[in-house]
């Protein structure tokens, strides 16, 4: 959209805004949602995503982008509360949330590359958007039905018999670990397309974000087996120093290698730091008011509204994005060192 010259810079960043504001939103109408409402949930979430993409073909009024994204935004989080709750508390399957968060990074990949295959040929922004929000329908509705079909529940007991870690989170510090994070990767994820794109062209910047997708899909069976191995509070600490590094390199080089390996960094630790803080929250989740899944992605959901915001701001003071590049791995750092505090007394 931005080649076609129907998106400029600072209108690019309040659509994005807007997507992260609705996530917010959608996580907030979650706080109250009940497990066993899971599956309605994603259902639900999953038509309104496809919809909401597909409608972008409609117009490219900057306006009506900004409501469609925050839609979008919305069905977001409810469909990760969602997703999340139906698989760790009403089925209590701790052990396949990798596979869960993998699917994130999926959607990465297979969009980066399905974009590089319609510009191949020539497709609009119109055309893409109306062929995502249908690619969304065609794998969200079998995931559905799979689901429905695996519709027997735990009890709370069930799925609290041995969960239990002798590392004792804090819900605050854990929440607020998770908004940290949130403003840490977003950044990246937000403008480190466009850098390779003004650097080295868009052809290579689509899939550099490609292998951004990868490293998020597999990053989550790894740290899945860092976290049994080193336990929560560490392997949230290396995972999260790995992060702030890959955020930060862009700033120190800007060739092909320090992207491909920023992307690589940031990608194979975003998801797996949530596949560890989700699997925190669930041990601690029956003593919490409330959705703990939705507390914590409302916090996420701050973060991402926060970060295109001040990136859009130093960017028009020094037009340049690394100030805000430094300020997310900061955060991300600031986040590691309250991780191995975040204990709290029994």
């Amino acid at each position: 959209m931005a080649d076609e010259g129907s998106l400029t810079l600072d209108g690019g960043a309040y659509v994005a805004s807007a997507n992260y504001a609705g996530y917010l939103l959608g996580a907030l109408l979650a706080i109250n949602t009940h497990p066993n409402d899971s599956f309605k949930l994603c259902l639900y979430s999953i038509l309104g995503i496809a919809l909401t993409i597909a409608f972008l073909a409609v117009s490219q009024n900057v306006w009506f982008l900004i409501v469609m994204r925050g839609l979008s935004g919305v069905f977001s989080a409810t469909a990760m509360v969602g997703a999340s709750s139906w698989l760790l508390q009403y089925k209590g399957d701790n052990r396949a949330s990798p596979i869960l968060y993998a699917g994130i990074g999926f959607g990465i990949f297979i969009s980066a590359e399905f974009i590089a295959i319609g510009q191949h040929f020539g497709f609009g922004s119109a055309k893409l958007w109306f062929l995502l929000g249908g690619a969304g329908l065609l794998i969200g509705i079998p995931c559905i039905l799979l689901m429905k079909m695996d519709s027997v529940g735990k009890t709370v007991d069930q799925i609290y018999t041995g969960i239990h870690s002798a590392e004792v989170f804090d819900k605050w510090k854990l929440v607020l670990i998770y908004g940290l994070a949130g403003f840490g990767y977003i950044i990246t994820a937000t403008y480190l397309p466009l850098i390779i794109k003004d650097d080295l062209g868009i052809g290579i910047g689509i899939h550099i974000w490609a292998v951004f997708g990868l490293g998020a899909m597999f990053s989550c069976f790894f740290w899945h087996g860092v976290q049994a191995k080193l336990g929560s509070r560490n392997s949230l600490f290396v995972n999260l120093i790995i992060q702030s590094i890959g955020v930060a390199l862009p700033v120190f080089s800007q060739t092909l290698s320090s992207y491909l390996c920023s992307a690589l960094l940031v990608g194979g630790t975003f998801m797996g730091f949530v596949t560890i803080a989700k699997s925190i929250a669930l041990q601690i989740s029956h003593e919490a008011r409330g959705n703990l899944m939705a507390i914590m992605t409302t916090s996420f959901g701050i973060g991402q509204i926060a970060g295109p915001l001040v990136a859009n701001e130093t960017y028009d003071v020094s037009k340049s994005f690394s100030l805000s590049f430094l300020m997310a791995s900061m955060a991300l750092i600031i986040a590691a060192v309250i991780s191995v505090k975040a204990n709290r007394k029994i």
